[in-house]
């Protein structure tokens, strides 16, 4: 009787998935706010004064930053990328200092684009993932000899396009430790 039943669950007919083309941002250098306490992509310890502000700009070029090798062949699928990082900073209670910083690429030219799944588009300029991040300084500097701790997160929103490989479509958190 089991034998029976295995049998005919086992014959059942079930739903076949087509694989899903993968989704990934090309960009993986991901600036902080605040360039006064960090620098670039590397946090510091340090956090903005109470109610100050922390505002800017930041211009990154990558060349090649996304390729497929089949082979003995590489192709790129983006020859390059040109983006600027807009990023405003507010320090709370001289603890405390939360940014949001938005990438968005304005130039992006694709390479052999046939390498890729047919949804995706590696020429159209557009803006990548939100990031917000929250650095919380548990050490100052003042009190222990020069040295410093923080504890930050950031947070990403999938805001950005992932047909342009500017975004991988997830939400994701990333925990840190700032020691200097």
């Amino acid at each position: 009787m089991k034998a029976a039943l295995v049998c005919a669950l086992l014959a059942l007919p079930s739903v076949a998935y087509a694989q899903q083309a993968p989704t990934f941002a090309a960009n993986t250098f991901d600036p902080f706010p605040n360039l006064e306490n960090n620098l670039l992509n590397v946090a510091g310890s340090g956090v903005l004064s109470h109610l100050d502000l922390s505002a800017g700009l930041l211009f990154h070029y990558s060349r090649d930053p996304l390729t497929v090798t089949q082979g003995a062949n590489t192709s790129p699928l983006i020859e390059y990328q040109a983006i600027g990082e807009i990023w405003f900073g507010l320090g709370l209670l001289d603890y405390v200092d939360v940014g949001l910083m938005l990438p968005v690429t304005f130039l992006q030219e694709g390479g052999d684009v046939e390498a890729a799944a047919d949804d995706k588009d590696a020429t159209i300029a557009t803006v990548g993932d939100l990031r917000a991040t929250v650095k919380a300084q548990f050490i100052k500097p003042a009190w222990a000899a020069g040295f410093g701790a923080a504890l930050l997160g950031t947070v990403y929103f999938p805001i950005g396009d992932e047909t342009t490989f500017n975004s991988d479509g997830a939400f994701r958190f990333e925990p840190r430790l700032a020691l200097d």
